[in-house]
């Protein structure tokens, strides 16, 4: 039923405090939910994200955000995060960014997956988050879940109908 209908099962089945947006072609350190549960703790944050490590198939590999963006942690507003997805802006786009987030957040909003969605689901998903919640999350610099760039990943494979529903949505 694809990457939304599968989101929304996990949420409905958590029962733990955090959920973390993980997808299965890719990799986390050992240290990623320690570190994010820290630092949300420290900082008070409901809903928080780390930089990405990007991967090719060639081994090659470099961090999503850069330094002058990802440098130290921040607070993205849900404005921020908004501009960072629209065409010819100067933010990374943080859409790609995998959160994790309170699940109490999470019951209290009452946001779920657009199923409907085949990309551009999980930015999507933290926007309506982010509207109905806190109105901004907090971004750690270390670059600890790693993205694995390969040419039969969906975002290499978007087709025209699955534009149309993101534009939609």
């Amino acid at each position: 039923l694809g990457p939304g209908a599968a989101r929304n099962l996990g949420i409905a089945a958590a029962r733990g405090s955090w959920l973390a947006i993980f997808d299965s072609n890719d990799l986390m350190r050992p240290e990623r939910l320690e570190t994010l549960l820290r630092r949300a703790s420290t900082d008070r944050a409901e809903v928080i994200a780390d930089n990405i490590l990007v991967l090719a198939e060639d081994g090659r590999q470099k961090p999503f955000l850069p330094p002058g963006f990802a440098g130290a942690p921040r607070w993205i507003s849900l404005a921020r995060f908004i501009d960072s997805n629209r065409l010819y802006t100067r933010i990374p786009d943080l859409g790609y960014l995998k959160p994790m987030l309170s699940l109490p957040l999470l019951r209290k909003t009452d946001v779920l997956y657009d199923e409907s969605l085949q990309i551009g689901e999980d930015y999507d998903f933290l926007a309506r988050v982010l509207a109905k919640g806190p109105r901004r999350f907090r971004l750690e610099p270390q670059t600890l879940y790693v993205y694995r760039r390969h040419a039969s990943s969906t975002s290499h494979r978007i087709k025209g109908a699955q534009i149309a529903a993101l534009i939609e949505a």
